[in-house]
Parts: structure tokens; sequence; C-alpha cells
């Protein structure tokens, strides 16, 4: 979510002296239902507020730049998640999946791509990766 003049709105709490904070959505309805959001407890500040897209690069340059982000979920995402690790009923972050069949080899390197969504079920299993490994 960002202002008329493309500058992120930064949530922060005066109160307790928390710093600015991004708020990033995966899906444009979330980011939508965030604005509204915005616009019903801030009317001022979401006034001229908009939903805009943004490459992770981008966020990760904008992180050295001293801007602190926080990722909003899909919803069926942390569904993926619960399902392939029965006995959970919930967690904190962003869930992040992993193919347990594709390695990307690269000058003598071997990478396993991640990724934010559970996208298929065939020909690779998905493993929800935990914060301990």
């Amino acid at each position: 979510v960002c202002n008329s003049s493309n500058e992120f709105v930064l949530v922060s709490d005066p109160a307790t002296g928390l710093r600015s904070l991004g708020l990033l959505c995966f899906r444009s309805e979330d980011a939508d239902a965030l604005l509204s959001h915005v616009r019903t407890r801030q009317p001022v500040l979401g006034k001229g507020a908009k939903v805009v897209p943004i490459t992770l690069d981008q966020v990760y340059m904008l992180k050295a730049e001293g801007i602190a982000f926080r990722f909003l979920p899909d919803p069926l995402q942390i569904k993926n998640a619960l399902q392939l690790k029965s006995g959970l009923t919930g967690f904190d972050g962003v869930p992040v999946f992993q193919s347990d069949l594709l390695v990307v080899k690269k000058q003598k390197k071997r990478y396993c791509p991640v990724y934010f969504q559970k996208v298929c079920q065939a020909p690779f299993p998905f493993t929800y990766l935990t914060q301990s490994g």
C-alpha cells in the first residue's frame, strides 16, 4: 500500500516506540482488503493510498535502506502448510515450500529453490519448511 506519491504507507506505533513497518501481501485481494482496513481506521492516511505491485528485489533494496517489511501470507498457502504438517494448528510467519526432488546445480554448488506457494501436486512432492529446517 502506498500513498499518492508512490511512497510506502508504513505502520508504526509511537506509543510503544516500534519502528515503521511496510506490509506486503502475496495476493492483490489481500492488499485490497488491507487498504480498505487502512481507509476505515485511518481515513486521512488512507485517502490517497493505493495498492502497487513490488518485486522481491525491490523489497530487498528497501530493506537495505532501513525499511522493515512484514509479509502477510496467503491464507490458502497456510492451509497447504498445515495439511503437509498434520498435527499443527498454527505457526508464525509465512509458509515456504521446497520441492523434495528439484535441485539446481550451478558452478559446482547445489541449490534447492523455495516457493511461497505450493503450486502443484506432481511431479514433485513438496515439503513445508519449518524454522528448524
